[in-house]
C-alpha cells in the first residue's frame, strides 16, 4: 500500500500541486510572494549555514506559520539552553510566517520548505544533516517523511491533537495518515483524549502524552515584559483599575465599548487599554471618534508623549505587544466570542487576569477549562459587561483571587517542552556521528 501511495503522491498529487500553486500564484500575493521567497533556498541554506563554525549537532524543525512557530519556540529554546553549541534550521510553509518572524539568535536559521519533490527532500537533507527533524502539529509532508525514515533520521510529530468534529474527517483518509504517521519516531500528544481519538485513526502509533507546548511559550511571555516598559514604569497603570481588552473586533465592540464608557463614568480611576484584532486607520478612528463622542480621554499608544498623562483610554495602534499588555490589568476582555470564536485566551490567565469572553468559546478547549475553573466569565448582552465591570470597580479584590485561579491553569501545564526534550537528547548523540560524516545518505 505505502509503494502505491508513494507512486500516486508523486506521479499526480505532486504535480498537480505544482502546477496549481504555479497558476495560482498569478492572482494571489501571498501564494506569489511564497514562490518567490523559494528562490536560491538552497544556496542560500548553504551560506548560511556555513556562517555557524563548530556545531554541536543540528535539528531541524518544520512549521507551517506563524502559529506553529511559536508553539516550537519553547522547544527550540530549551534544546539552546541546554545544548548551546547546537544548531536549529527552522523551515517555513507560509510566507506569513516566514516574512513575519525576527530571529535574532545566530544558532537558529530561517528557511522556506522545498515543495516536496523527492529531489528536493534529498538535497535538503544532504544540506542540513539533521540529527534529528520535528514537524509542529500539523504540516507533515509524504516525501520528507519516507526520506527521513529511509535513511534512518529520527523524526517527531510536536503538539499533536485533534478534535471531536475532525475526527471523522481523518478517517476518511486514514489510509494516507496511518502511512504518514508511521514514519514518525515517535508522536507527542498534547492529552490523554487526543491519544485516544488518534488511535481511533492509527491504532499503531507511538504516542506520548508531553503536554502542549503553548503553556511554556505564554509562561514565557508573561515573564518578558520589557517591551512595555515604558507603561509599566509610569505608574499611569493600577492593575486593580485597569481594564484590558485585547483582539477586539467590531461585533465585541458594540457591547464592549458602552460598558466601559459607563463604569468610567461613575469611576474616575478606572482606565481602559484596548488593542483591537485589526490595527486599520478606519477601525482606530471608529473607536476614537466613539470616546471622543463621550468626552473620554483618549491616547494612540504612538503617540503617547512626556509624563504626566491625563488620558482614560489607551488605543494600541501596533501588533506584536498585546500578549505583555495583559500584566497591567487584573482584568481581561478577550474577542472574537461575538463573532467567529473567541481568540487565545493563554496570555491574559498567564498573567493571573480575571477573563471575561463572549458567548462563542466552547470550540476553545482552555476558555472552557477557565470557565471550569472560575477563572473567567461568559458575557451575552451589553448589561452583562456592565454589571462585571461595575462588581471589578467595588471589588478588585475578588478579581485577584479569581485571576489567580486562571494563572493556575497556565502553571499546571507548563513543562511539555522539558518533557520531550529528556525524549528526543538520546537521538541527538546516537545519530550524530552518521549524520556528521554523511554516510546514511548513501
Amino acid at each position: 500500500m505505502r509503494i502505491f501511495f508513494f507512486v500516486l503522491y508523486n506521479l499526480i498529487f505532486l504535480p498537480l500541486f505544482f502546477l496549481f500553486g504555479k497558476i495560482a500564484g498569478f492572482f494571489n500575493s501571498k501564494i506569489r510572494q511564497g514562490i518567490r521567497g523559494r528562490k536560491n533556498l538552497f544556496g542560500n541554506l548553504k551560506y548560511n549555514l556555513s556562517r555557524i563554525r563548530s556545531r554541536e549537532f543540528t535539528v531541524w524543525i518544520h512549521v507551517s506559520s506563524m502559529g506553529e512557530y511559536e508553539q516550537g519556540k519553547p522547544v527550540i529554546r530549551t534544546i539552546l539552553d541546554k545544548h548551546p553549541q547546537s544548531c536549529i534550521v527552522v523551515s517555513f510553509f507560509s510566507p506569513s510566517g516566514y516574512e513575519n518572524v525576527d530571529i535574532h539568535d545566530h544558532r537558529v536559521i530561517k528557511t522556506y520548505l522545498p515543495i516536496d519533490f523527492y529531489w528536493n527532500v534529498k538535497r535538503f537533507l544532504k544540506i542540513v544533516k539533521p540529527a534529528a527533524a520535528l514537524v509542529i502539529r500539523h504540516d507533515y509532508w509524504f516525501n520528507f517523511q519516507w526520506c527521513l525514515k529511509s535513511v534512518g533520521i529520527p523524526s517527531f510529530l510536536i503538539d499533536a491533537s485533534i478534535s471531536d468534529e475532525k475526527v471523522a474527517t481523518y478517517n476518511r483518509f486514514s489510509v494516507y495518515f496511518r502511512n504518514i504517521w508511521a514514519t514518525f519516531t515517535n508522536i507527542f500528544v498534547v492529552s490523554e483524549v487526543n491519544v485516544k481519538r488518534l488511535q481511533t485513526i492509527y491504532p499503531g502509533g507511538k504516542y506520548i502524552v508531553a503536554g502542549d507546548t503553548r503553556f511554556d511559550q505564554v509562561f514565557q511571555r508573561a515573564i518578558e515584559v520589557g517591551k512595555i516598559d515604558i507603561l509599566l514604569r509610569s505608574g499611569h497603570f493600577k492593575r486593580e483599575k485597569t481594564i484590558v481588552a485585547g483582539s477586539t473586533w467590531p461585533g465585541d465592540e458594540k457591547k464592549l465599548l458602552p460598558a466601559v464608557q459607563r463604569n468610567l463614568r461613575t469611576d474616575k480611576y478606572l482606565k481602559l487599554i484596548i488593542a483591537p484584532h485589526e490595527v486599520t486607520s478606519s477601525h482606530l478612528d471608529d473607536i476614537e471618534q466613539y470616546f471622543h463622542k463621550h468626552k473620554i480621554s483618549i491616547q494612540r499608544y504612538s503617540q503617547i508623549g512626556a509624563l504626566p498623562w491625563r488620558f482614560r483610554v489607551l488605543l494600541i495602534d501596533r501588533y506584536g505587544i498585546l500578549a505583555n499588555l495583559y500584566a497591567l490589568g487584573y482584568l481581561a476582555y478577550v474577542g472574537g466570542g461575538f463573532g467567529l470564536g473567541v481568540n487565545s485566551v493563554l496570555e491574559p490567565a498567564a498573567h493571573g487576569c480575571f477573563v471575561v469572553f463572549g458567548p462563542r468559546y466552547k470550540n476553545v478547549l482552555e476558555a472552557r477549562q477557565l470557565v471550569e475553573r472560575s477563572g473567567a466569565a461568559v458575557v451575552k448582552k451589553e448589561i452583562d459587561m456592565v454589571k462585571v465591570f461595575k462588581h471589578f470597580t467595588l471589588q478588585p479584590q475578588d478579581f485577584i483571587q479569581m485571576g489567580e485561579n486562571a494563572s493556575l491553569l497556565v502553571k499546571d501545564s507548563i513543562g511539555a517542552s522539558e518533557k520531550i526534550l529528556s525524549v528526543l537528547e538520546p537521538y541527538f548523540f546516537s545519530n550524530k556521528k552518521n549524520v556528521t560524516s554523511g554516510s546514511i545518505y548513501g
